[in-house]
């Protein structure tokens, strides 16, 4: 495996491929650090980063901004080559594939983008939810939707009484929640004009054969999945809602979605609507960003 160690003043010179978005540049990095307050700045700074605690390094994929943020530090920083280079190619290509067409999504219903065109290929919590009940229109014997409750987001709106001289309604919407709760550096980001009026529910999609579960004496075995646990995390229900849409397009023409259908239960729920509303970084404590050995 080979490593190039970039001093702080390379950063800058760590040349991009040419014509490559600066958004979209990746660098796979190792950060050695030698006491705690280093590597509190670095899970700090770092989003997502790998904490390899016995050998006190730091393992990440970063932007060219959060490059340059960790030379500020004054902390060497390695850089995997051969995984960068994976990296970049693999975006490329996928860049390439998607604007020659090449790459198409097959969605019921078109992504799009609370931030500014940012994540976009993902649905929203809202497309999710609309996404439920097209299954359930069309699978009516295999889908049944349920609300568990409100978020806590939703638990804070606070809507005020009618004729109230003065009202209040800084808690009224889901925007308003959004600008009293988060730093303004992140409201910004976000179209406030594309958020539902009131947070989103907690819902839980629950597939299977029920005429012919509940026809048996023992109760069929049962998957739970969540998605949208953190901010950010917005892939792991996309991936979920994909997963369930293929059990039921495929029932009764392949064997193993059959037999999946016919003798499971899957519940598939948006675990925190908020955070999976936000495809945006949020600040958080160190000990909820990192994966440690």
């Amino acid at each position: 495996m080979r490593f190039a160690i970039l001093p702080v003043v390379l950063a800058a010179a760590f040349a991009m491929p040419s014509g490559a978005a600066e958004d979209t540049e990746i660098y796979s990095v190792r950060i050695p650090y030698v006491s705690g307050d280093e590597l509190g700045k670095l899970t700090q700074l770092l989003d997502h980063p790998y904490v390899d605690q016995a050998a006190h390094v730091v393992h990440a994929e970063v932007s060219p901004e959060e490059l340059a943020k960790v030379q500020q530090l004054g902390m060497s920083v390695q850089i995997d080559e051969a995984e960068t280079a994976r990296i970049q190619k693999f975006i490329s290509t996928r860049a390439q594939d998607v604007n020659s067409g090449a790459i198409k999504r097959a969605l019921r219903a078109t992504p799009s983008s609370i931030a500014n065109g940012v994540h976009s290929c993902y649905r929203t919590v809202e497309q999710v939810y609309s996404s439920f009940e097209d299954l359930a229109k069309a699978y009516p014997k295999f889908v049944k939707i349920q609300t568990l409750g409100k978020s806590w987001m939703g638990t804070q709106q606070k809507i005020p009484p009618i004729g109230t001289s003065v009202p209040d309604n800084s808690q009224s919407s889901f925007a308003n929640l959004l600008i009293k709760y988060l730093p303004a550096s992140i409201v910004t980001r976000f179209n406030l004009s594309l958020f539902p009026v009131d947070p989103s529910p907690i819902k839980v999609l629950i597939v299977g054969n029920f005429e012919k579960q509940d026809k048996q004496t023992d109760a069929p075995p049962s998957m739970v999945w969540t998605g949208g646990i953190h901010a950010r995390e917005y892939a792991p229900q996309e991936v979920g809602i994909k997963f369930i849409e293929w059990l039921l397009d495929n029932y009764g023409k392949d064997a193993n979605a059959t037999m999946m259908v016919d003798t499971n239960r899957y519940h598939f729920i948006v675990h925190n609507p908020m955070a999976a509303s936000l495809p945006n970084k949020t600040s958080r404590p160190a000990s909820a960003r990192t994966r440690t050995t």
